[in-house]
């Protein structure tokens, strides 16, 4: 009988909180932590950017960059990092959710990660140009195709297959099944927005209690007036803080999201390949 979105969901949370130790560091050190410095570095250049104006010259901009340079370099040397990190991030827990053990520990799962980092870079940067070639064609093709490749970096990892080999063995997976697949997806989906949503209101809320200001600003001139929102954001180092817990709470939603939707994906995916053997 085939398991329903409830069904598949109860799985992968309990898978969730069986290997919650292993996911936790696995984040927190991989994306938690480097995205807190890539605020910190963002509110930084942003402020002092505000000495520029609304239409700096070209030798203020000139001024701006020669004076901050090393900032800025460190900055951009921080966004590769979070992007290296965020690629082993991901070929670590599709590692570890294709496992075949019961348990696997902290480092056999960074060690697999980057086992199949490479290869996972490859892939990622295949689907992206893929998809954006079909999202310039028209939306509908890039979620079509977006639902038959939703196997793929699974058999990559878990199966050991090649980059176009995942995609086309994936094709096959959805496609006398695509509707039941794209449903549950987005089944999925729903649920992780709500997630986001609740994570959201209860950074709102918490930022309230500490720094109403930040609140006020952000609910009341992000789309009256651009320029007074910015202005009164990055004019107040206070307000650091408050994106920082905003982005704390963001990323302790994708601390719960992340693995659980890798999981749900890698249950319907063992569940579809089992059933057309059978």
């Amino acid at each position: 009988m085939e398991k329903d979105f409830k069904d598949i969901l109860r799985e992968s949370y309990k898978e969730y909180k069986d290997n919650f130790r292993v996911y936790f560091p696995l984040i927190l050190l991989l994306s938690i932590i480097p995205s807190l410095f890539i605020t910190t570095g963002s509110f930084l250049i942003s402020s002092k950017s505000l000495s520029l104006g609304d239409k700096p010259s070209f030798e203020q901009l000139q001024g701006f960059v020669t004076q901050n340079f090393y900032l800025m370099l460190l900055f951009a040397l921080g966004i590769i990092i979070v992007i290296i990190l965020g690629n082993l991030l991901y070929s670590s827990l599709i590692y570890n959710v294709m496992n075949k053990k019961k348990y696997m520990n902290f480092s056999d799962t960074i060690k697999g990660g980057k086992r199949f980092f490479w290869i996972y870079l490859g892939f990622v940067i295949v689907i992206c140009l893929l998809l954006i070639g079909l999202i310039i064609l028209l939306i509908i093709p890039a979620i079509i195709f977006g639902i038959y490749w939703i196997y793929s970096p699974f058999i990559l990892i878990g199966e050991k297959k090649g980059i176009i080999e995942s995609l086309k063995e994936s094709k096959k997976l959805v496609k006398t099944r695509w509707w039941k697949t794209f449903g549950k997806v987005l089944s999925l989906a729903l649920f992780l927005i709500l997630a986001y949503i609740i994570f959201g209101i209860l950074s709102i809320f918490f930022n309230f209690l500490i720094n109403p200001d930040y609140v006020y600003n952000m609910l009341n001139n992000y789309n009256k007036d651009i320029d007074l929102f910015y202005n009164a954001l990055y004019s107040n180092n206070m307000n650091l803080v408050s994106i920082l817990i905003e982005d704390l709470f963001n990323m302790v939603a994708g601390l719960i999201t992340i693995p659980i939707s890798l999981l749900f994906i890698k249950n319907l995916y063992l569940e579809r390949k089992n059933s057309r053997k059978s």
